[in-house]
């Protein structure tokens, strides 16, 4: 077991980097299943090696170890009460064992699968977190999370300029790929929190230098206009 856990440790951190890829790729969220697999093959291991301890090493070692006068013991027939409890150990054994089993196998079929995946290093593409400055004062935060082909989250958060999250008049976006002579289209932006407005529709359809603009209007005459590359991949 020790050897399974440093080995596969090891390849882990080959496979596996940044740490944040391991919970937002296929592969490491297979990889985590099997971890916690595992785990728990070794937690009921522990329970069937307590009932094989008292079910059969322990009354054999006392059985035979040297009296006070020399001599050693010998078995004997267990009584009533004690093959009850024999027949409990058993079930409990039988029980343990067959988990033991069952996990083994979905650890089997979900490494299976993993070593069939694109490593998480080779998927993994960091999020979008880029701060710029407001021409009219204070900074906006602007998150993308997960930067990737598909259904997107926009998240603008809008800061004065001591640093302290506060609301805007209006925050408006727009996404386009000019490459392929896309857009500028539209983002759906709403107010999520004091200072934060969100858009979890944002589609990004294809690989390629995408542009969006964020419009973030502070009063009537102070609107701030800032562009953020995403590069799709």
């Amino acid at each position: 077991m020790a050897v399974l856990a440093v080995t596969g440790t090891y390849q882990a951190w080959r496979e596996i980097w940044p740490i944040p890829a391991l919970w937002s790729t296929s592969y490491g969220q297979l990889l985590l299943a099997k971890v916690f697999g595992f785990l728990l093959i070794v937690a009921v291991a522990y329970f069937s090696r307590q009932a094989v301890q008292r079910r059969y090493v322990r009354p054999v070692a006392h059985a035979l170890s040297v009296k006070e006068d020399g001599t050693v013991g010998t078995l004997t027939e267990p009584e009533s009460g004690q093959l009850g409890e024999d027949r409990r150990l058993v079930r409990r054994l039988r029980t343990s064992v067959g988990i033991e089993l069952a996990l083994g196998v979905v650890v089997l079929a979900v490494a299976a699968v993993l070593v069939s995946q694109a490593p998480a290093r080779t998927t993994y593409v960091k999020p979008v977190d880029k701060t710029v400055a407001l021409a009219s004062g204070g900074t906006a935060e602007v998150e993308l999370t997960p930067a990737k082909v598909g259904q997107n989250t926009l998240t603008v958060k809008v800061f004065d300029r001591g640093g302290k999250q506060v609301d805007a008049r209006a925050v408006t976006a727009t996404e386009a790929l000019p490459s392929d002579q896309y857009g500028p289209l539209a983002v759906q932006m709403q107010k999520t929190g004091t200072g934060q407005y969100s858009s979890s529709s944002l589609a990004l359809t294809k690989t390629g230098n995408w542009e969006l603009v964020v419009r973030v209007q502070m009063s009537e005459f102070d609107r701030d206009v800032v562009q953020v590359d995403v590069k799709v991949t």
